[in-house]
C-alpha cells in the first residue's frame, strides 16, 4: 500500500528536479549563445581576411563590435551562478520544494518500514525454527540490511526537515536513486 502511495510523491520530486535542470539549462543556453558570438568575431575576421571584401568588412565590424558586450555579459552571468541565482529562483518558483520532499521521504519510509517488517517475520519464522533467538535473529544480514534502510531514510527525513532553504535541495537526488 504504501508504495502506491511513494509513486505520485517520487514523481513530484522529479517533476522538480527537472523544472531546475531547466532553469539551469536555461542559463546554460544563454552562456553558450554569448560564446558563440565571441567565436563568430574571430571567425568573421577570418573571413575577411581571405576576401578583403567591404560586406566581410563590415559583417566582422558588427560582430567585434558585440564580443565586449558579449564577454561582459558571460561574466556576470557566470558570476550569476556561482552566487545561486539559479537555485534562488527555483526556491522562488517552488516554494514547497520542502514539503514535496518532506512527503516524498515520508512515503518512502513508510514502505522501509513495511519491507523491515516483512523481513523481521519471514526471518523470525525461518530461524526461530532453527533455535535462533530474537537477538541471533535481529543479527542477521536481511534484517539488518532493512534496518539500516529506515535508519538512513530517518536521518534523511531528519535533514530536509531541518536544512537551511539554500541547500534543502540538494536530498532530492537521495529520494531519487
Amino acid at each position: 500500500m504504501a508504495e502506491r502511495m511513494s509513486a505520485p510523491a517520487i514523481e513530484r520530486v522529479r517533476e522538480l528536479e527537472d523544472a531546475r535542470k531547466a532553469i539551469f539549462a536555461h542559463f546554460t543556453a544563454l552562456i553558450s549563445e554569448l560564446t558563440s558570438i565571441i567565436h563568430g568575431s574571430a571567425q568573421a575576421s577570418k573571413h575577411f581576411i581571405t576576401t578583403w571584401t567591404r560586406a566581410d568588412m563590415h559583417a566582422a565590424l558588427e560582430k567585434r563590435g558585440q564580443v565586449s558586450q558579449a564577454e561582459e555579459m558571460t561574466y556576470l552571468l557566470h558570476e550569476q551562478i556561482k552566487a545561486g541565482l539559479p537555485d534562488r529562483l527555483f526556491r522562488e518558483q517552488n516554494p514547497q520544494a520542502r514539503e514535496t520532499l518532506l512527503w516524498a521521504c515520508q512515503c518512502r519510509l513508510a514502505n522501509a518500514r513495511e519491507e523491515f517488517n516483512r523481513v523481521l517475520d519471514g526471518e523470525t519464522e525461518r530461524l526461530s525454527g532453527k533455535g535462533f533467538d530474537s537477538e541471533q535473529i535481529e543479527a542477521s544480514p536481511e534484517v539488518k540490511r532493512a534496518r539500516h534502510r529506515v535508519e538512513a531514510l530517518e536521518r534523511l527525513y531528519m535533514r530536509i526537515a531541518d536544512d537551511p532553504e539554500e541547500t534543502v535541495w540538494n536530498n532530492a537526488h537521495a529520494l531519487l536513486k
